[in-house]
């Protein structure tokens, strides 16, 4: 038959052996906590398990308890832990101090039906009833919870759309110029597309050398002999000459272009077209 190989051992809660009472390799089993102690190699007495957490509304007392204990205090929301220096001195300690949180500098979120006592500025409670959550506000003499999120609250419905502005007038078109150096009979160049309907207000044409017939004309195929707007023959080299407009008006979609119909000793003629 095996023999049972027993430890020391005690069913005393609370209780751990003393320095002289083992030896170093040699365990102690208090039964009644669940803690296994061992000497270590300062001389002192140390536990190699050392149980759960309590959670209630009221710290722990008795003889059971133990350096390294944790307690969470249910009515403010705070983690403590229990601190035994071996001498004079043993306590609950708040593990989670103001300043210190994990939301900031009011400690942890309180989760109850009513308001925890002796909050802290900027502490969070969630009414765990109406699924409300406030914020204490503390300034001088000043002392709220004040409110911060509201599931009861729902979004208002959506306001009706506005009608759409008014179209804005056509802007007035740019005057365009358009030259041609040492230009012979008969040759032509675009000067715009029109994409609205516009009117030509004036025509003046310059030109260095001797004279030179021109004509402003349009129309929706660039091949074509197109609609004359103005023409004349000109030897003005400084204001420059304005023709008579016999056709202001151009439809959208159309070409406008200048030919040049005859030149006598040209170098350049430069014609612009104000709408």
């Amino acid at each position: 038959m095996a023999a049972n190989i027993k430890l020391k051992r005690s069913a005393v809660a609370g209780k751990q052996p003393l320095v002289a009472d083992i030896d170093y390799g040699e365990l102690a089993l208090n039964y009644a906590d669940g803690i296994l102690y061992y000497k270590n190699n300062i001389d002192g007495i140390a536990s190699i398990s050392g149980g759960g957490a309590d959670a209630d509304s009221a710290a722990p007392t008795g003889a059971a308890l133990r350096d390294g204990q944790l307690w969470w205090d249910a009515t403010n929301g705070r983690l403590k832990i229990y601190y035994d220096d071996g001498a004079d001195s043993a306590q609950w300690v708040d593990a989670s101090p103001a300043g210190r949180g994990y939301t900031g500098s009011a400690g942890a979120i309180t989760f109850s039906e009513t308001a925890p006592a002796n909050p802290s500025d900027g502490q969070i409670w969630y009414n765990s009833t109406t699924g409300k959550s406030y914020l204490y506000y503390e300034n001088q003499s000043n002392r709220a919870w004040i409110l911060f999120a509201d599931p009861t609250v729902t979004d208002g419905d959506t306001g009706f759309t506005g009608s759409v502005g008014y179209v804005g007038s056509q802007g007035t078109i740019s005057p365009r110029n358009i030259s041609l150096l040492n230009p012979s009979g008969g040759e032509e160049i675009t000067l715009l597309r029109t994409t609205n309907a516009i009117s030509v207000s004036e025509v003046r044409a310059v030109i260095r050398g001797s004279s030179c017939e021109y004509a402003i004309k349009y129309d929706t195929d660039r091949s074509a002999a197109g609609t004359t707007v103005a023409t004349e023959t000109t030897t003005n080299t400084t204001t420059g000459s304005t023709p008579v407009i016999s056709n202001a008006s151009i439809p959208a979609g159309n070409y406008v272009w200048l030919e040049v119909v005859a030149v006598n000793s040209l170098t350049e003629i430069s014609v612009n077209v104000t709408f």
